[in-house]
């Protein structure tokens, strides 16, 4: 379950909790209550207004909005839920994967093969990658010039090792969407059902947008497809010791907005900003220096 809809401001007026939205201790899009864990004489326990995971700037305790709640009111996971429901506010749209059905396995669709042309293979060293090195390391395809892939570089998502479904890159530059997913109806699972690249992942990961910054970070990197995640993203994360998010220079909020759901199962998390552009555009010895200094 997601907290995004939960309204805290109402849920904090009714129950008389002391806040403020502003302050030293404040930062943008974040309110401040004294913290439940420590002795807090101000306000230093801070929830995100988006994603309402929460952190305490003196004594490092983290959560979320259900483990806020029970603490408030000293009640169980059951109750607090409930009272969460009572405050969620049905404006808020919470992007989450569709419910339709699924295939029980993933077939490549027509003109998806290994055969890539000329104008595969430069369309990657436009973007200064090794074809070759990509094709092999991600088990690259190829649309050719029919079938809902046609022009694309295709690669496959895996969980577990085990293919879920696709997601096509347009090559031409003259489709009005740039990435295309598999149907629904032929994945196991949508692309926002799951991470790319997590099955590389140890005790520590990069969260970037795309596939192509994923490829520009390599291991312990994931995209999340889009600079929105959902609930099945974020319990993906849960149990690693650091996430750093990564994002383009112009999606700083949405950066922001990622760290502090994944705040919630992740005990470290760090926003790492460019001063333009976006990962895939990192220069392969800047990304040497990144990970030597992530420790990665």
């Amino acid at each position: 379950m997601g907290f995004e809809a939960f309204d805290i401001i109402a849920y904090f007026d009714e129950r008389g909790v002391d806040y403020a939205t502003e302050g030293k201790n404040i930062g943008s899009n974040w309110v401040g209550v004294r913290c439940l864990w420590c002795s807090d004489s101000s306000h230093h326990l801070g929830i995100h207004l988006d994603g309402k995971g929460f952190s305490c700037f003196r004594c490092g305790e983290r959560g979320n909005a259900l483990k806020l709640v029970m603490a408030i009111e000293q009640c169980s996971s059951g109750k607090a839920f409930q009272i969460i429901k009572r405050f969620e506010d049905p404006s808020v749209v919470i992007d989450r994967p569709s419910k339709e059905v699924h295939a029980d396995s993933v077939k490549l669709p027509i003109g998806v093969s290994k055969r890539f042309t000329d104008r595969h293979l430069t369309y990657m060293e436009k973007r200064n990658f090794d074809p070759e090195f990509l094709i092999r390391k991600y088990d690259l395809y190829a649309g050719d010039c029919v079938g809902e892939f046609k022009h694309r570089i295709v690669a496959p998502v895996y969980l577990n090792h085990k293919l879920i479904t696709l997601v096509g890159r347009d090559i031409t530059d003259l489709s009005d969407r740039r990435y295309k997913a598999l149907a629904i109806s032929k994945s196991i699972s949508t692309v926002k059902g799951s991470l790319y690249n997590i099955d590389s992942v140890g005790d520590s990961v990069i969260i970037v947008e795309g596939v192509f910054d994923c490829w520009r970070i390599g291991d312990s990197c994931v995209a999340t497809f889009g600079t929105k995640v959902t609930h099945e993203q974020v319990l993906m994360l849960r149990g690693l010791r650091r996430a750093f998010v990564l994002f383009d220079a112009d999606a700083v909020r949405q950066a922001q907005k990622i760290a502090s759901l994944v705040s919630s199962v992740v005990d470290s998390v760090e926003i790492i900003t460019l001063s333009e552009g976006d990962p895939a555009e990192l220069k392969p010895s800047d990304v040497r220096c990144l990970r030597r200094e992530l420790r990665m």
